[in-house]
């Protein structure tokens, strides 16, 4: 039986627009096979994510990916991303991704809110011979650095405001960046960075390090995407999603896939590239791995155990099950005592992404 996510607290407005979302005839949704293994023997996992949009999710029980299915299709993928819905409901600031397959018919945040981001972000320090921002500390730039890899040519797909190339440029590498956004392309490019308003069919030339920063868990199919991509890419392909280790991702309506350390290594070595490095970032909510790959002549799939990873993710699920139930089985308790007790008690058992 499928469980219910729990669902955030919303202004009036985001519930009026996922309510618009869910009733809304022009989204079409498209059953699909695992985007992994094909196969299409699955367990729903929640029939909504957490902003109440109803999407079902699901776990693959032949190989352990979850995904979501159905999914909206491309038409209304594009429709998502171009109408008001994903600005309003989102709060779409220069943090969050940009819808990676379209770009915005109504930027509804301004460039002047966009660039004192980008000005926030730009502290930069310098560490021995590599810069990097200080907000965040993402720790890939230090990662790359250290691997002594050789590359001069970098690109960014799904670039955002072109911080992160930013940080490449400083450290003399030549850099590209495609981006959805025309309003953080404008933007990039007042801070001396190149990015081109596009995405993943949009990219031309070849490149040695090709990056993809929360951008692989928001496409359709990241394997034929990965193909696509594969003849622009010369060495290196580096990519950071959020993971599910021992807990469960938040579960997002923009997300198509969750991956895991085994999941998102067998997709990417089945397009052509070998994985040469991996590191975890834990986090209260949502963790990260950054992985870089090399480009391969030889396929070398990446195999692991499907029964281990379907039992793990199945636990893992339940688990977040149970401490939904017990949380909410609390928050009646301790509110008939003490609202104020409630809400101490409450945060010990955070269950975002768990």
């Amino acid at each position: 039986m499928p469980y219910y996510h729990r669902v955030l607290k919303l202004s009036q407005r985001q519930i009026e627009y996922v309510n618009k979302f869910n009733n809304n005839p022009k989204i079409k949704f498209e059953k699909i096979s695992c985007l992994n293994c094909s196969s299409a023997n699955k367990k729903i996992l929640f029939t909504n994510e957490e902003h109440g949009f109803d999407q079902n999710t699901v776990l693959c029980k032949n190989c352990g990916l979850i995904y979501l299915n159905p999914r909206m299709t491309k038409n209304s993928s594009d429709f998502f991303y171009n109408s008001d819905l994903f600005c309003n409901i989102y709060a779409f600031c220069v943090d969050s991704l940009p819808a990676p397959e379209t770009s915005f018919k109504n930027e509804q945040v301004s460039y002047e809110q966009v660039n004192s981001s980008f000005e926030r972000k730009g502290r930069l320090v310098k560490s021995k011979t590599f810069y990097r921002y200080d907000y965040g500390k993402r720790p890939f730039h230090e990662t790359i650095n250290s691997l002594n890899l050789q590359y001069q040519s970098v690109c960014d797909i799904g670039a955002g405001d072109g911080s992160t190339l930013k940080t490449f440029q400083l450290a003399g590498k030549d850099v590209w960046g495609y981006e959805p956004s025309k309003l953080l392309c404008n933007l990039a490019k007042t801070k001396g960075v190149n990015l081109i308003n596009g995405f993943i069919d949009d990219v031309k030339g070849e490149y040695d390090l090709v990056i993809m920063i929360h951008v692989f868990e928001h496409l359709l199919n990241p394997i034929d995407a990965l193909k696509k991509l594969r003849k622009h890419i010369k060495r290196y392909l580096f990519i950071e999603v959020p993971v599910s280790i021992n807990k469960l991702q938040t579960i997002k309506n923009i997300h198509n896939c969750y991956f895991s350390l085994n999941t998102l290594s067998q997709v990417v070595t089945k397009c052509g590239f070998k994985r040469i490095y991996y590191e975890y970032k834990l986090s209260r909510f949502n963790d990260t791995i950054s992985a870089l790959f090399e480009k391969s002549d030889k396929t070398e799939i990446y195999y692991y155990n499907y029964a281990h990873e379907v039992k793990k993710y199945t636990r893992i699920y339940y688990k977040y099950y149970i401490k939904y139930f017990i949380k909410r089985v609390l928050r009646k308790i301790l509110r008939k005592i003490n609202p104020n007790f409630e809400k101490k008690i409450v945060n010990i058992i955070d269950l975002r992404g768990s």
